[in-house]
């Protein structure tokens, strides 16, 4: 019943001529008559059958047939395993989504690239590793990218036993977007995926006798699935690129280096010529203790190309060897040992790291992982001044070469994927006209999915509430929160930090094991929200890309204008409640406001059309 139910709401959700409702229905029956025959053999036995019956089958030639008899097949295989082995089993919309995702209602052959708004609590982590195993059983490699580190390492975590049990743990990979972006540019050597840092290192610091790569080739994507569609449009990456650099250590540039930073600072010289001139002859001095070890390195005449970015639209292939590479990059070094030493602006770019690494501004945070040049190099000498560690845990403060492997955009990167299967919470309205069209015209994503919630849909009727002034909305909050079951987990969205502590500091005593969770919390409590009884206050980011669970009641404070979030939340589980004098501060009620939730609609609509 649940399956038609699914059905008639998707059919009222979407275009009724973009997808089929009998393929779809017949699809599912065939799910359900294997799913159930696979319920009676234990978890390992039926994944080694998969293993062994499912053949390698490129996406792109799955044919209807394909779709139609053996997907479907495979599908209840995987779902059955992860029912055994988790003690869950996937929901029919978890289910449906997979066959929606995986083209199971097409007639054509092949996968189209498809973004689906799942609602939060539908279950998007599960229906990600069902399409992730999927394809992996069948021969892809699959990587799954997601908004935070944290996220990505959670749900790798969680469908671990999965994907081993399944013997494809090694083709599927959950990371972030510089995941996309190792996945897109690293090579392959004699048949073997290499990091392309590591390729370039390792040619530059190979001894002579030592044989060069037989083979290399370019390593094709693996099939993107993304978590949140929004990782496309991150202002952390969006526009900006990217620059790979190898950063090899070679033997005795320590030395040279620091120096370089004494010619520049104890002598005062400012002419790069002068300086490179006097290191040529510290070189070949008794005084260069590591003489022999570094004349290996210059020596080696073994040639090598490397790409050269001479703009950001330019980029020639370029032939080296060690000498010429060493000269060119001691330049490098020369220019900006000066720049360091005489231009103090930059200073404040730099600083070191409690355990003494030299760190570099991105943003609003200093990293170790971004290296411009080699004014990392010394900026360091300048902070440390004396007593230079050349290596700190795993960051090497000096002593290394910065070869630029090349330049790329970070927005041009997933149109390197074959095929991209996107999920996202929000609803797909909220997309703005420029994101919507660079999904369909740049990334070629033609295919879009509204997917209907598993649970109760959030009802105007009987889950909102308003009331006039900040005090009683703060009482009819701890009303309703206190309302719930003993056992029963709560979790409150907070527009504004402010509002929060207002809260807490003037309600939580009133309440039971109460926690506050930001997006500065440690990322341990996040699990603890589910536990009994729980009752959490939480900022208005911490709603974004977190998936929180089905057992989990939510109570969302305020109105989002630029977002339908109370249609995202937990069905059955949520319920909004708003302050009137919020509401007037964002002009979207005035003094005749009737306290309906669809004036709240109308006027949000209002916004919308004069944003766009």
């Amino acid at each position: 019943m649940r399956r038609y139910l699914w059905l008639k709401t998707f059919g009222e959700l979407n275009d009724a001529d973009s997808f089929s409702a009998e393929e779809m229905k017949r699809t599912y029956l065939q799910y359900g008559e294997h799913f159930e025959k696979y319920a009676t053999e234990s978890g390992p036995a039926l994944a080694s059958s998969l293993q062994a019956s499912v053949h390698p089958t490129h996406f792109k030639v799955w044919t209807h047939q394909f779709k139609q008899t053996e997907l479907p097949k495979i599908l209840a295989g995987v779902a059955a395993v992860w029912t055994k082995a988790s003690y869950t089993r996937p929901h029919c919309s978890q289910i449906m989504a997979v066959l929606r995702l995986l083209g199971a209602d097409k007639y054509k052959q092949g996968i189209p690239k498809h973004l689906a708004q799942i609602p939060a609590g539908g279950g998007k982590s599960l229906v990600l590793a069902l399409i992730a195993a999927v394809l992996a059983l069948t021969g892809h490699r699959v990587l799954l990218i997601y908004r935070s580190k944290y996220l990505a390492k959670r749900d790798a975590t969680k469908f671990a036993r999965l994907l081993k049990l399944l013997g494809v743990i090694e083709a599927v990979k959950y990371g972030t977007y510089d995941d996309m972006v190792d996945a897109v540019i690293a090579p392959r050597v004699d048949g073997e995926p290499l990091e392309l840092q590591t390729l370039v290192s390792d040619l530059i610091l190979a001894p002579p006798d030592k044989q060069r790569p037989a083979k290399l080739s370019a390593q094709h994507p693996p099939v993107l699935l993304v978590d949140e569609v929004d990782v496309f449009f991150d202002k952390e990456v969006y526009g900006k690129e990217y620059c790979p650099g190898a950063f090899p250590v070679v033997p005795g540039l320590e030395q040279i280096q620091e120096k370089i930073w004494k010619l520049v600072t104890d002598r005062g010289l400012r002419d790069v010529q002068e300086v490179m001139t006097r290191i040529e002859k510290f070189i070949s001095s008794p005084r260069f203790t590591r003489k022999q070890e570094f004349d290996t390195f210059l020596n080696n005449k073994t040639p090598f190309d490397l790409i050269v970015t001479l703009t950001s639209t330019n980029h020639v292939r370029k032939q080296f060897t060690n000498r010429n590479l060493f000269y060119a990059e001691l330049q490098s070094m020369v220019e900006n040992a000066i720049s360091v030493a005489t231009d103090r602006a930059q200073h404040a770019d730099f600083k070191l790291n409690q355990q003494g690494a030299i760190t570099y501004r991105d943003g609003d945070r200093f990293v170790t992982w971004s290296i411009p040049g080699y004014k990392s190099v010394f900026n360091y000498f300048r902070l440390k001044r004396h007593n230079f560690e050349l290596k700190v845990g795993s960051t090497q403060n000096y002593g290394y070469l910065n070869v630029g492997c090349g330049l790329f955009a970070y927005a041009l990167l997933p149109t390197a994927f074959p095929l991209i299967l996107a999920v996202t919470a929000s609803p797909l309205a909220t997309l703005n006209h420029h994101e919507r069209e660079t999904l369909k015209r740049f990334y070629d994503i033609h295919q879009s999915s509204t997917l209907p919630n598993s649970r109760t849909q959030f009802n105007p009727a009987e889950d909102f509430t308003h009331r006039p002034t900040k005090p009683l909305w703060m009482e009819q909050i701890l009303s309703r929160a206190k309302a719930q079951p003993v056992t029963q987990p709560v979790i409150i969205f907070f527009r504004t930090p402010t509002l929060l502590e207002e809260f807490r500091a003037l309600h939580a005593h009133h309440l039971d094991h109460v926690q506050v969770l930001t997006e500065q919390s440690p990322k341990n409590l996040i699990e603890q929200i589910n536990t009994a009884g729980r009752i959490t206050l939480a900022t208005r980011g911490m709603a974004r890309g977190v998936d929180y669970g089905e057992d989990l009641h939510v109570i969302w404070t305020f109105f989002s204008v630029e977002d339908q979030r109370e249609e995202a939340r937990i069905g059955g589980c949520y319920e909004l409640i708003v302050c009137d004098e919020h509401l007037k501060e964002d002009g979207l009620v005035g003094a005749d406001f009737g306290g309906t939730y669809a004036e709240l609609e109308e006027a949000r609509a209002v916004v919308w059309v004069a944003g766009e």
